[in-house]
C-alpha cells in the first residue's frame, strides 16, 4: 500500500504540527513506522512459516495487513495511524516469502541454470524486461 500520495495531508488534518517541516517529520515516522516492525519480525515470520506451513503464515498476514489497513484509513489521530502502520508491519507476514522461495525455486531442477535467472522468471515484469536482452 503506497502511502505517499496522501500522507501528508492526512498528517496535516490530524492538526497535531504548527509547521510544514513539522508535518514532513511526522509522515516520516508514519511511513518509516512499517519498514521498522517489518523489518522486526520478518525472520520470526519465515521460521514460522517453516513450522507451520507457507499457507497459513500467507492468509494471516493478508488478513492482518487487510485490519490495519482499515485502521489506518480511518485513523483520527498521529498516534492511531503510526499503531495502524505499526501492526500493518508487524503482521505482514507474507513480505519474507520471495527471500524464503529462492532455495526451493532455484537451481535443483535445472543445476546448469545460474539463479539469477530463476529470479528474473520469478517477477514477469522483470522477466519482459530481460527476455529480449542477447
Amino acid at each position: 500500500m503506497s502511502i505517499f500520495p496522501y500522507v501528508y495531508f492526512m498528517i496535516k488534518s490530524f492538526n497535531v504540527a504548527i509547521s510544514e517541516s513539522e508535518i514532513a517529520m511526522y509522515a516520516g515516522m508514519v511511513t518509516s513506522a512499517f519498514a521498522f516492525c517489518e523489518f522486526g519480525t520478518g525472520v520470526l515470520w519465515g521460521k514460522l512459516s517453516d513450522r507451520v506451513g507457507r499457507k497459513p503464515i500467507l492468509l494471516g498476514g493478508m488478513l492482518g495487513t487487510g485490519i490495519s489497513i482499515l485502521m489506518f484509513g480511518f485513523s483520527k489521530n498521529l498516534p492511531m495511524a503510526l499503531v495502524a502502520r505499526a501492526l500493518g508491519g508487524l503482521l505482514n507476514g507474507y513480505a519474507i516469502f520471495p527471500q524464503s522461495d529462492m532455495p526451493d525455486l532455484s537451481s535443483l531442477d535445472f543445476p546448469d541454470t545460474p539463479t539469477c535467472v530463476h529470479v528474473v522468471r520469478m517477477h514477469p515484469t522483470i522477466h519482459l524486461v530481460f527476455t529480449n536482452i542477447s
